[in-house]
């Protein structure tokens, strides 16, 4: 059936260990001794398993192990019997019966392991197909998924809430030096301008920069208003929005998508005459 397997001394790497179940089955299993036999321990931490015919950390060995070397104690201790016939015994139990064997087949995904040491197995399913982590065993198919899927990055803010101005002038959202779209590709903007008074008027516009500078310069900031989408008409984006005169209310949400700026502003332009007039800003950033 062939020469015998050997492996490497995880230990004394010049060293050669026969592996039992590497011996032809054959052939009668070589005298043992009591020095080849301690050299399947190689140390108290190391010790070679021979329910899996590998090296394994003491801890890790599984009961096989543990019940040879008990059987030899309990043998040898009355001098009925020498350790190298209880080798041999063990020995040709292994060439007779095969050693088990080193991938398991399952039907069902194990219970899980307790504890911090123990013994585990390579697995396959029925149809002897190595099974790795995800694998789906209701389904017989592997899962595979995106950690962060790109669907799921977005980013909510409330750039106004009811803010009321009480004087005119140009105010910016989050501020004058806008806010970063990192990642994101695609922006909606929320907005509800109340004006009051006659005379009184509230503009909305919306910009960009690529400026690289944490303060961006006044020339780098461009009106994109007319490349969003008005959701709410169903239609190109208006220049501006605004909401003028008494009780007047104006609302919309204006998407824009592949906007690929570096940040952008909210710009509304107040003009007071009689009352105050308020805004609420509402952003959505997302990555797909």
């Amino acid at each position: 059936m062939g020469d015998p397997l050997y492996l490497q001394h995880p230990i004394n790497p010049d060293e050669r260990d026969l592996v039992v179940r590497g011996v032809s089955r054959l052939a009668a299993p070589p005298a043992p001794s009591v020095t080849s036999f301690f050299n399947l321990l190689p140390n108290a931490n190391y010790v070679f398993d021979p329910a899996i015919g590998f090296w394994v950390p003491q801890e890790q060995a599984s009961s096989s192990l543990v019940v040879l070397l008990n059987a030899i104690a309990q043998a040898t201790a009355d001098g009925s019997e020498t350790l190298e016939s209880v080798i041999a015994g063990w020995l040709n139990l292994i060439k007779n019966q095969g050693v088990p064997p080193l991938v398991e087949a399952r039907l069902a995904q194990a219970a899980a392991l307790t504890g911090t040491s123990y013994t585990a197995q390579v697995v396959s399913n029925e149809y002897r197909e190595m099974v790795i982590a995800g694998y789906n065993w209701l389904a017989r198919y592997l899962n595979t998924g995106e950690v962060n899927p790109l669907s799921m990055q977005f980013f909510e803010q409330t750039l106004a809430n009811a803010v009321s101005f009480g004087a005119g002038g140009t105010y910016y959202y989050p501020s004058a030096n806008g806010a970063l779209m990192a990642g994101f590709k695609d922006l909606s903007l929320e907005f509800i301008l109340s004006a009051n008074g006659a005379g009184d008027s509230i503009t909305l516009t919306f910009e960009i920069s690529q400026d690289t500078a944490a303060a961006p310069a006044a020339g780098s900031w461009v009106n994109v208003m007319l490349s969003g989408w008005d959701t709410g008409a169903g239609a190109a984006a208006a220049a501006s929005y605004a909401a003028a005169g008494v009780g007047s209310t104006t609302t919309g949400i204006v998407d824009w998508d592949e906007l690929n700026a570096k940040q952008f502003r909210v710009v509304l332009t107040v003009v007071r005459a009689v009352a105050n007039l308020t805004a609420t800003l509402h952003a959505r950033q997302k990555a797909l």
